[in-house]
């Protein structure tokens, strides 16, 4: 764990470090943030994950709400009433209950955000449909054939990823 400006960075692969040359970086948590920070203002497309911690749901949702929309909202519980309550309560782009990510993938649900995280398209009945925003809401379950393909791999997971990686490079058509 390192220290920096008072938040704690926390390599989640152990004995992995960010490798330049091969552009990789493993996961990272970074707690004891606040909003000043820039990892708190700036969209993340990488393995950098902050926490922040709370008292009660409803501090949550308050924030969620007081801020810019978010591209996503992801939210791990097996609550019913919880999830009904985030979702019925915040605005967010799409929402994925118990994973992260995945609802990208889901080819029948519409992926995009609302206000500064993103708007549809416009002209004609597209335009009208894609401005009223739907919000999907994906559901993972508890038992995934995609954990496979978390981090650390499993022979299994290396062996399916190195499938699909060569079946998209051309190497099995």
């Amino acid at each position: 764990m390192r220290k920096r400006k008072g938040r704690e960075i926390h390599n989640l692969i152990p004995n992995v470090e960010p490798d330049d040359k091969n552009r990789k970086f493993p996961l990272h948590l970074v707690t004891n943030v606040n909003e000043t920070m820039l990892v708190m203002q700036r969209e993340i497309f990488g393995p950098i994950l902050p926490i922040k911690t709370y008292q009660s749901i409803d501090e949550v949702v308050a924030e969620i709400n007081a801020g810019e929309r978010p591209l996503a909202l992801y939210l791990f519980t097996n609550d019913k009433a919880l999830q009904q309550k985030v979702i019925d309560q915040t605005r967010s782009g799409g929402v994925t209950i118990n994973d992260v990510m995945v609802h990208v993938a889901q080819d029948d649900l519409p992926f995009g955000g609302i206000g500064n995280s993103g708007i549809g398209h416009y002209h004609g009945r597209e335009g009208f449909e894609r401005l009223s925003k739907m919000r999907p809401v994906m559901y993972q379950g508890s038992v995934s054939s995609l954990k496979l393909l978390y981090s650390p791999y499993s022979s299994i997971g290396k062996r399916m990823i190195n499938y699909i990686t060569n079946r998209k490079l051309g190497k099995y058509q």
